[in-house]
């Protein structure tokens, strides 16, 4: 938005605002359609079916070849534009991680090589591995996002740290009952748990405790 001329933080907050909304809206519009056409065809398709194939099939079923040629151009851009964007993200990050010593064009081929090898593992293959991971590490980017909205008030990093540290633990927690069912019983007794958001309460208490152990803070919106 600075690069576009929207320099004032009103400008700012009502273009961030406008596209936010736009793309809350579509974002719904796909993913509703796509939870309802997945709860109706469901008795259609053994369950252990192939993610891919199934949407596949579903939009073969619904639209005949046409819908798989639409669907074929729909996700490639789609997967492209998310491509470009952690690619160039990543090429970044450890670009100034380093201090330079890992050139953003390096990082960048590297993450678009690593990719180009993993997607040949197939998608069952690639969700059974990212689920863990993005399972545990989303609560703390969540809590640190929400932090950082008020970040201009909130002078000691160990907020951030310890809230982030609450909702990972307990997100970790929650990953290894995946593989021993009885182990973290606790997790049951956590408030909004059944919702899928047991880490709230757990990060919010950590997050007044970071309170009093004093370290500047440096996230930045």
């Amino acid at each position: 938005m600075k690069a576009r001329g929207y320099s004032s933080a009103r400008m700012k907050f009502i273009s961030v605002g406008l596209a936010s909304i736009v793309a809350g809206i579509t974002l719904f519009i796909v993913y509703f359609g796509l939870c309802y056409l997945g709860a109706t065809a469901s008795t259609l398709f053994p369950e252990n079916v192939d993610k891919g194939l199934l949407v596949m099939s579903i939009s073969t079923r619904i639209f005949g070849s046409f819908g798989t040629f639409v669907l074929s151009i729909v996700i490639g851009l789609a997967c492209l534009t998310t491509a470009i964007a952690l690619a160039a993200s990543m090429g970044t990050f450890f670009s100034t991680l380093t201090d330079g010593k890992i050139s953003y064009r390096n990082a960048t081929v590297f993450s678009c090589v690593f990719s180009a090898v993993v997607a040949n593992f197939g998608l069952n293959t690639i969700i059974e591995l990212a689920a863990p991971i993005l399972t545990i590490v989303y609560p703390g980017v969540l809590a640190v996002i929400f932090l950082s909205l008020f970040d201009r008030h909130i002078k000691n990093d160990s907020v951030f740290r310890l809230a982030a540290a609450g909702a990972i633990a307990v997100s970790f927690c929650e990953v290894m009952t995946w593989y021993w069912p009885d182990a973290f019983v606790f997790l049951k007794s956590l408030p909004l748990q059944e919702f899928g958001f047991g880490w709230i309460i757990p990060s919010a208490v950590c997050a007044f405790i970071g309170f009093f152990i004093n370290r500047p803070a440096r996230v930045m919106v």
